[in-house]
């Protein structure tokens, strides 16, 4: 995450921690009455907010009356919201299927040098397969993806996309029953949900082997 972001996540939980439910803005009272099951809190309801520093799917923990909700914060568009090694990515891969000829299809795509759609053009038999097994696992990668992380340690549980003025969130299981039923699908790209799978660097040598998930269309699924 840059910089811009990291600001974002402080001043949403400057403002939020140790703070009375009656001195928060407008727009985070309407976040945390949600996080309340819709309930309205107590004007004297004291909140805490922290900020995670770990590299894990919750950005930031609220806090308030004895119970954590753990969030994952965005901002602006063509969000990064996952990013691992081809080698991690394919152990998760072998959890969901035995075939090889898929993981080499995988290996070839995240390490060539073709842009998506040149790639596709010269191989359509294997964006085929691999867009067969994404629409077929959506689910189980979607979940890794936007909730529990590559190394299923701190899940987040909710998403919200903006910043201390205004934003839009939801449970990320919502978001993520949203995705599978309602089918994107282009043939310059792949799609896990409504997600955008690609490579990561690839002209960078000590950067390349590596997958990211973007969301450009988050918003689109939040309240």
């Amino acid at each position: 995450m840059g910089k811009d972001g990291l600001d974002n996540e402080s001043e949403i939980v400057n403002h939020l921690n140790r703070k009375k439910f009656s001195e928060i803005n407008n727009n985070l009272k309407s976040f945390l009455k949600f996080l309340n099951n819709n309930r309205e809190l107590n004007k004297d309801t004291i909140i805490s907010a922290r900020r995670l520093s770990r590299n894990v799917k919750t950005d930031i923990i609220i806090t308030f009356n004895g119970t954590n909700y753990n969030v994952s914060v965005k901002k602006g568009t063509g969000n990064s919201v996952h990013q691992e090694t081809i080698d991690l990515f394919v152990d998760f891969i072998n959890k969901h299927t035995s075939t090889s000829e898929l993981i080499e299809d995988f290996r070839h795509f995240i390490n060539s040098f073709d842009s998506n759609r040149t790639y596709f053009e010269k191989y359509p038999q294997k964006r085929k397969r691999i867009q067969q097994f994404f629409d077929l696992n959506a689910r189980p990668l979607l979940i890794r993806f936007l909730k529990t992380g590559k190394f299923n340690d701190g899940h987040a549980d909710y998403l919200y996309h903006g910043t201390l003025e205004r934003g839009k969130f939801d449970t990320i299981d919502n978001v993520i029953n949203s995705m599978i039923s309602k089918t994107r699908w282009g043939s310059a790209s792949l799609y896990v949900g409504h997600l955008t799978f690609q490579k990561w660097n690839t002209n960078n040598l000590k950067k390349r082997g590596s997958i990211q998930l973007k969301a450009s269309t988050i918003t689109d699924f939040l309240r």
